[in-house]
Protein backbone atom coordinates (compact mmCIF):
# COMPACT_ATOMS: atom_id res chain seq x y z
CA UNK A 1 0.00 0.00 0.00
CA UNK A 2 1.36 3.02 -1.00
CA UNK A 3 0.07 6.78 0.30
CA UNK A 4 0.06 9.40 -2.15
CA UNK A 5 -0.22 13.31 -1.41
CA UNK A 6 -1.39 15.42 -4.45
CA UNK A 7 -4.54 18.19 -4.85
CA UNK A 8 -7.24 17.59 -5.50
CA UNK A 9 -7.75 18.88 -9.01
CA UNK A 10 -5.39 16.51 -10.10
CA UNK A 11 -6.96 13.46 -9.24
CA UNK A 12 -8.35 12.60 -12.85
CA UNK A 13 -4.72 12.76 -14.36
CA UNK A 14 -3.46 10.56 -11.28
CA UNK A 15 -6.55 7.97 -11.60
CA UNK A 16 -5.52 7.60 -15.34
CA UNK A 17 -1.71 7.44 -14.98
CA UNK A 18 -2.74 4.23 -11.86
CA UNK A 19 -5.22 2.90 -14.48
CA UNK A 20 -2.50 2.87 -17.51
CA UNK A 21 0.30 1.29 -15.38
CA UNK A 22 -2.48 -1.09 -14.34
CA UNK A 23 -2.71 -2.02 -18.08
CA UNK A 24 0.66 -1.88 -19.30
CA UNK A 25 1.47 -4.60 -16.64
CA UNK A 26 -1.15 -7.00 -16.91
CA UNK A 27 -0.09 -7.09 -20.20
CA UNK A 28 3.71 -8.37 -19.09
CA UNK A 29 1.73 -10.51 -16.53
CA UNK A 30 -1.02 -12.28 -18.83
CA UNK A 31 -1.26 -15.60 -18.06
CA UNK A 32 1.15 -15.51 -15.32
CA UNK A 33 -1.11 -13.64 -12.47
CA UNK A 34 -4.30 -12.59 -14.04
CA UNK A 35 -5.69 -11.20 -11.23
CA UNK A 36 -3.71 -8.19 -10.07
CA UNK A 37 -5.43 -4.92 -9.29
CA UNK A 38 -4.79 -1.33 -7.74
CA UNK A 39 -7.21 0.47 -6.60
CA UNK A 40 -7.56 4.15 -5.43
CA UNK A 41 -9.00 5.05 -2.37
CA UNK A 42 -9.64 8.56 -0.46
CA UNK A 43 -8.02 8.68 3.27
CA UNK A 44 -9.70 9.41 5.77
CA UNK A 45 -6.79 11.03 7.51
CA UNK A 46 -4.63 13.56 5.65
CA UNK A 47 -0.91 12.77 5.52
CA UNK A 48 0.33 15.22 7.89
CA UNK A 49 3.95 15.51 6.52
CA UNK A 50 4.09 14.03 3.16
CA UNK A 51 7.59 13.90 1.30
CA UNK A 52 9.19 16.72 -0.93
CA UNK A 53 9.04 15.94 -4.46
CA UNK A 54 13.08 16.02 -4.41
CA UNK A 55 12.90 13.45 -1.74
CA UNK A 56 9.65 11.12 -3.59
CA UNK A 57 12.33 11.48 -6.45
CA UNK A 58 15.50 10.12 -4.67
CA UNK A 59 13.34 7.30 -3.05
CA UNK A 60 11.70 6.08 -6.17
CA UNK A 61 15.03 6.44 -7.89
CA UNK A 62 16.71 4.26 -5.10
CA UNK A 63 14.08 1.59 -5.43
CA UNK A 64 14.29 1.11 -9.09
CA UNK A 65 17.84 0.76 -8.53
CA UNK A 66 18.05 -1.94 -6.11
CA UNK A 67 17.78 -5.81 -7.16
CA UNK A 68 14.96 -7.49 -7.11
CA UNK A 69 14.65 -10.32 -9.02
CA UNK A 70 15.89 -13.34 -10.19
CA UNK A 71 19.74 -13.45 -10.02
CA UNK A 72 20.29 -16.72 -12.18
CA UNK A 73 19.09 -19.78 -12.91
CA UNK A 74 20.47 -23.45 -12.15
CA UNK A 75 23.49 -24.50 -14.46
CA UNK A 76 22.30 -28.19 -13.58
CA UNK A 77 18.86 -28.36 -12.62
CA UNK A 78 16.77 -27.12 -15.66
CA UNK A 79 13.90 -24.90 -14.72
CA UNK A 80 15.19 -23.87 -11.10
CA UNK A 81 16.40 -20.41 -9.81
CA UNK A 82 19.98 -20.63 -8.44
CA UNK A 83 19.69 -17.43 -6.59
CA UNK A 84 17.27 -14.06 -6.19
CA UNK A 85 16.38 -10.96 -3.75
CA UNK A 86 13.31 -9.25 -3.26
CA UNK A 87 11.78 -6.68 -1.27
CA UNK A 88 10.59 -8.36 2.06
CA UNK A 89 9.00 -5.08 4.02
CA UNK A 90 9.44 -1.28 2.92
CA UNK A 91 7.84 1.22 5.22
CA UNK A 92 7.92 4.55 5.23
CA UNK A 93 7.08 6.18 9.09
CA UNK A 94 7.69 9.94 9.79
CA UNK A 95 10.08 10.33 7.80
CA UNK A 96 12.42 7.24 7.99
CA UNK A 97 12.38 4.53 5.50
CA UNK A 98 13.36 0.89 6.03
CA UNK A 99 13.95 -1.72 3.57
CA UNK A 100 13.75 -5.38 4.45
CA UNK A 101 15.36 -7.47 1.34
CA UNK A 102 15.96 -11.07 1.62
CA UNK A 103 18.08 -12.57 -0.83
CA UNK A 104 18.49 -16.37 -1.13
CA UNK A 105 21.10 -19.14 -3.25
CA UNK A 106 21.43 -22.57 -3.46
CA UNK A 107 25.00 -21.46 -2.77
CA UNK A 108 26.09 -19.71 0.37
CA UNK A 109 28.78 -17.55 -1.48
CA UNK A 110 26.40 -15.92 -3.93
CA UNK A 111 23.83 -15.01 -1.32
CA UNK A 112 26.64 -13.24 0.41
CA UNK A 113 27.74 -11.64 -2.80
CA UNK A 114 24.63 -10.30 -3.54
CA UNK A 115 23.82 -9.01 -0.17
CA UNK A 116 27.24 -7.22 -0.14
CA UNK A 117 26.33 -5.56 -3.75
CA UNK A 118 23.30 -4.59 -2.34
CA UNK A 119 24.71 -2.86 0.49
CA UNK A 120 26.70 -1.56 -1.50
CA UNK A 121 24.20 0.41 -3.18
CA UNK A 122 22.73 1.80 -0.54
CA UNK A 123 25.91 2.78 0.69
CA UNK A 124 26.12 4.92 -2.08
CA UNK A 125 22.90 6.27 -1.72
CA UNK A 126 24.07 7.08 2.01
CA UNK A 127 21.17 4.89 3.80
CA UNK A 128 22.67 2.63 6.53
CA UNK A 129 22.86 -1.39 6.28
CA UNK A 130 22.63 -4.30 8.64
CA UNK A 131 22.85 -7.64 7.55
CA UNK A 132 21.27 -10.40 9.87
CA UNK A 133 18.97 -13.65 9.56
CA UNK A 134 21.73 -15.12 7.61
CA UNK A 135 19.77 -18.33 6.09
CA UNK A 136 21.52 -20.90 4.53
CA UNK A 137 21.41 -22.44 1.09
CA UNK A 138 20.58 -26.89 1.03
CA UNK A 139 22.86 -27.59 -2.20
CA UNK A 140 20.49 -30.75 -3.58
CA UNK A 141 22.60 -33.70 -3.95
CA UNK A 142 20.81 -36.78 -5.98
CA UNK A 143 23.27 -39.30 -5.45
CA UNK A 144 22.89 -39.63 -1.82
CA UNK A 145 22.19 -42.84 -0.56
CA UNK A 146 19.51 -41.64 1.90
CA UNK A 147 17.67 -40.23 -1.15
CA UNK A 148 18.05 -43.39 -2.96
CA UNK A 149 16.61 -45.60 0.10
CA UNK A 150 13.54 -42.98 0.69
CA UNK A 151 12.78 -43.81 -3.19
CA UNK A 152 12.95 -47.36 -2.68
CA UNK A 153 10.91 -46.92 0.57
CA UNK A 154 8.40 -44.97 -1.11
CA UNK A 155 7.85 -47.34 -4.20
CA UNK A 156 6.84 -50.09 -2.00
CA UNK A 157 4.76 -48.29 0.10
CA UNK A 158 3.15 -45.82 -2.45
CA UNK A 159 3.18 -48.21 -5.42
CA UNK A 160 4.57 -45.96 -7.17
CA UNK A 161 8.12 -43.53 -7.60
CA UNK A 162 8.21 -40.19 -5.87
CA UNK A 163 8.38 -37.09 -8.10
CA UNK A 164 11.68 -35.58 -6.49
CA UNK A 165 12.05 -32.02 -6.88
CA UNK A 166 14.21 -28.90 -6.13
CA UNK A 167 12.69 -25.54 -4.56
CA UNK A 168 13.76 -21.80 -4.23
CA UNK A 169 12.69 -21.11 -1.02
CA UNK A 170 14.17 -21.32 2.45
CA UNK A 171 14.33 -24.85 4.29
CA UNK A 172 15.43 -26.03 7.95
CA UNK A 173 17.66 -28.26 5.95
CA UNK A 174 19.63 -25.33 5.06
CA UNK A 175 20.17 -24.64 8.50
CA UNK A 176 20.85 -28.26 10.08
CA UNK A 177 22.69 -28.81 6.95
CA UNK A 178 25.41 -25.41 8.10
CA UNK A 179 25.76 -27.17 11.45
CA UNK A 180 26.44 -30.87 10.37
CA UNK A 181 28.35 -30.46 6.98
CA UNK A 182 27.84 -33.47 4.69
CA UNK A 183 24.65 -34.94 6.53
CA UNK A 184 22.56 -36.27 4.13
CA UNK A 185 18.69 -35.06 4.47
CA UNK A 186 15.53 -35.87 2.58
CA UNK A 187 12.46 -33.33 2.76
CA UNK A 188 9.32 -34.66 2.56
CA UNK A 189 5.53 -34.41 4.02
CA UNK A 190 2.13 -34.02 3.47
CA UNK A 191 1.00 -31.79 1.18
CA UNK A 192 -0.01 -28.48 1.84
CA UNK A 193 -1.82 -26.60 -0.44
CA UNK A 194 -1.73 -22.62 -0.66
CA UNK A 195 1.32 -22.35 1.70
CA UNK A 196 2.10 -18.99 2.87
CA UNK A 197 -1.49 -17.60 2.30
CA UNK A 198 -4.56 -16.75 4.10
CA UNK A 199 -5.56 -19.93 2.16
CA UNK A 200 -3.08 -22.58 3.56
CA UNK A 201 -4.48 -25.78 4.14
CA UNK A 202 -3.24 -29.58 4.84
CA UNK A 203 -4.61 -31.81 3.11
CA UNK A 204 -5.43 -34.76 5.92
CA UNK A 205 -5.81 -37.75 4.08
CA UNK A 206 -2.36 -37.27 2.97
CA UNK A 207 -0.75 -37.12 6.61
CA UNK A 208 -1.39 -41.06 7.61
CA UNK A 209 0.37 -42.10 4.06
CA UNK A 210 3.44 -39.82 5.51
CA UNK A 211 3.41 -41.19 8.52
CA UNK A 212 3.88 -44.42 7.07
CA UNK A 213 6.96 -43.43 5.09
CA UNK A 214 8.55 -41.95 8.00
CA UNK A 215 8.56 -44.80 10.21
CA UNK A 216 9.03 -47.23 7.50
CA UNK A 217 12.09 -44.94 6.57
CA UNK A 218 13.81 -44.55 10.10
CA UNK A 219 12.72 -48.28 10.73
CA UNK A 220 14.79 -49.26 7.40
CA UNK A 221 18.18 -47.09 9.37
Amino acid sequence: MAHLHFDAEHKNTVDGLVQQALSDIKKELQGIDDYLEITISELETKISDPLSAQDSTQLISLLNALPHCVESMSRELAGITHTSINFGVVTLNQGLLKLCLLPRSLADSKTAFLAEKTAACLNLAGVSVKLENDYPGWLPDPNTGLLKQFLDIHRIEMGFDANVKVIHAGLECGIIGAKYPGMEMVSFGPNIRGAHSPDERLEISSVADFWRLLVTLLASL
